[in-house]
C-alpha cells in the first residue's frame, strides 16, 4: 500500500505554510505536493475534478477527501505514514500575494468533499 499524498494549494502563502507544519509534523513521512505542479495537475486530472484547488485533499488509495473531511485523515496518516516523499518541490509556489487568511481560513470549514476512485491509484505514481 503506498502512503497517501496531500495535495495543497501552492499558490498561496497561507497554505504553503500549512504543508510545511504537516511536512515537519509527520516527519517528512507524507508525500505532499502542490496543486498547479506537474505532478499535482496529473494527480487532480486522474483523479478529482477541475475545482479540487477549492480545497487541500489527501488521496488514499482508494478515494481523497478534501477541505474538512480531509482533516481527521490527514491527522491520522501524519501519526501512521511511512515511505512518503515528503514535501515535493514547486515551481509556483506562492505565485499570488493576495492570499486572504480569513477566507481560506473560512474555506476550510466551507469547504468538504469526497472522491471515491473505483480502482487503485498505485498505477498513476512514477516509481
Amino acid at each position: 500500500m503506498r502512503p497517501p499524498v496531500m495535495l495543497y494549494d501552492d499558490r498561496c502563502r497561507l497554505c504553503l505554510g500549512f504543508a510545511r507544519a504537516v511536512n515537519r509534523l509527520a516527519r517528512g513521512q507524507l508525500t505532499i505536493v502542490g496543486h498547479y505542479t506537474e505532478e499535482g495537475r496529473r494527480l487532480r486530472a486522474s483523479l478529482l475534478y477541475p475545482e479540487a484547488t477549492e480545497m487541500f485533499w489527501v488521496l488514499e488509495e482508494r478515494e481523497a477527501h478534501g477541505g474538512r473531511a480531509a482533516l481527521l485523515p490527514l491527522l491520522r496518516h501524519m501519526v501512521t505514514a511511512r515511505g512518503g516523499m515528503g514535501m515535493l518541490p514547486g515551481g509556483n509556489a506562492c505565485a499570488e500575494d493576495g492570499c486572504d487568511v480569513f477566507v481560506r481560513s473560512a474555506s476550510l470549514i466551507r469547504s468538504s468533499g469526497h472522491v471515491e476512485y473505483g480502482s487503485s491509484r498505485a498505477s498513476l505514481w512514477h516509481d
